[in-house]
């Protein structure tokens, strides 16, 4: 998952099973065992998983949309499962399944562990006598120093493909120059009274200024594309040049908190004096909705020791930030969460001379069904200029195609194919870079590459 960047790139897999130190002092009748249980949030999710023994495991659940019903949700997450069916997989022994949360809401849960490229570290405490449970979260971060000093993603190593202008990527042994890091990208902070926060490290969201005063995402930094006019992001040293963003606060509740958040999105859109940016302007009507959680939350432990987010409230920490990553991707359908992510696999077969070959197949992750009358998908091909695909609904061109089962939507789930046109653009491994736009908005919904062979 790439662009859009978010978030949160949040495929968060840690690990666990950890022991708990035990409580003794007495001063609450909640016990490690109350730790136990979902820590509703808008968009991420997660589940602690208690033993007798003290010892836990932990999950998380990453909110994939949300429907009119719950007969709804269910059959998207039908649907999704048979579709899954249909391709071979690189993920069969994934231990993440598609859920319902809050009664209408798609969830994949996957437990925290597995992920080679994610570190934590917990910590049990305690604070007004209620047990607490810290979780530290590390991503590990590998890139490849070119001669010229160009960075390059660690992934792009002996990848049969010079990704440095000298070709060093590709030499034997080049992997033994990889420089790794571990970089906190997310700080979890659970009670057992149910509440808690999610706070995201902003280390990779942040924005790199142009010289011209345009801002472009810190991850189009040094990525072998000119996004700054006088290509000033792709020098040697421009990734320090990067401006971290704000740091965001998600709260975490007992109970689903989508119905309510629901309801006050209705409220604020009839209030021309709201601002999303300034929580002062929130409207008393929308902070009623979340009175009994604001005054729940006040008690918990968690605003003392959410380290950075001790001043934010109930309402501001579920409502801002929901409203934030909403408008990551307008092209929004019906009230509903929005936010996208993509996967791109290399279809089967290696490309020959021939044309009309399938290169790729792109699956809705996460996000909302969308119409192909809004969506354009570009393609580049080992570093190419991009260009646009034909849809399922069109005639297919020269360049390439999109093809699905001919239902005219693209469903949460659905895997679709990206193949060649009448030229043939691939005669044997390649690179491919896909980009998924929401063509009335002119929204860019997700980035992803994938080596075809």
């Amino acid at each position: 998952m790439k662009k859009f960047a978010i978030l949160i790139t949040l495929s968060f897999m840690l690990a666990g099973c950890t022991e708990l130190a035990d409580l003794t002092d007495g001063s609450s009748d909640l016990t490690n065992q109350d730790l136990d249980g979902v820590y509703h949030g808008t968009m991420l999710s997660m589940r602690v998983s208690m033993n007798a023994d003290d010892t836990y495991a932990l999950s998380v659940l990453e909110m994939r949309g949300c429907y009119d019903s719950n007969s709804e949700a269910q059959q998207a997450i039908d649907d999704a499962n048979m579709d899954s069916d249909e391709y071979d997989s690189d993920d069969e022994d994934s231990q993440s399944t598609l859920v319902i949360i809050d009664d209408v809401c798609v969830a994949e849960e996957g437990p925290l562990n597995g992920d080679e490229d994610i570190a934590y570290e917990a910590e049990l405490g305690i604070s007004s006598g209620v047990p607490t449970l810290t979780v530290e979260i590390f991503e590990e971060n590998g890139r490849f120093v070119c001669d010229d000093g160009e960075a390059i993603p660690a992934s792009w190593v002996n990848d049969e493909y010079d990704d440095c202008d000298g070709g060093e990527d590709e030499v034997a042994g080049a992997e033994d120059n990889i420089e790794s890091s571990l970089e906190p990208v997310l700080d979890v902070y659970l009670s057992a009274d149910g509440y808690g926060m999610m706070i995201f490290q902003d280390d990779n969201d942040g924005v790199f200024v142009c010289d011209d005063g345009e801002e472009i995402p810190a991850n189009w930094v040094n990525d072998g594309e000119d996004d700054c006019d006088g290509g000033e992001d792709e020098v040697s040293g421009a990734e320090n040049n990067i401006e971290p963003g704000e740091e965001m606060c998600m709260h975490l509740s007992p109970t689903g908190v989508y119905n309510t958040a629901m309801d006050a999105l209705e409220l604020l859109e009839d209030d021309s004096d709201f601002d999303d940016e300034d929580p002062s302007t929130i409207p008393a009507s929308v902070v009623s909705l979340f009175a009994t959680h604001e005054a729940n939350y006040a008690l918990s432990p968690i605003p003392s020791i959410a380290e950075g987010c001790e001043d934010v409230s109930f309402t501001e920490g579920v409502l801002l930030l929901y409203i934030w990553a909403n408008s990551l991707a307008e092209g929004n359908i019906d009230d509903t969460v929005s936010y996208y992510s993509f996967s791109v696999n290399d279809a089967a077969g290696t490309p020959t001379a021939s044309n009309y070959e399938s290169l790729v197949y792109v699956a809705m992750d996460q996000g909302n069904d969308l119409s192909w009358s809004r969506v354009m998908v570009q393609l580049s091909v080992n570093g190419g200029s991009y260009v646009e695909c034909t849809n399922p609904d069109q005639a297919v061109d020269t360049i390439c195609a999109v093809s699905d089962n001919d239902d005219g939507m693209w469903y949460f789930g659905e895997e679709v194919t990206i193949s060649e046109g009448s030229d043939d653009l691939c005669d044997g491994p390649c690179d491919v870079q896909v980009r998924i736009f929401d063509r009335m908005d002119g929204v860019l919904l997700d980035e992803s590459y994938a080596y075809v062979e």
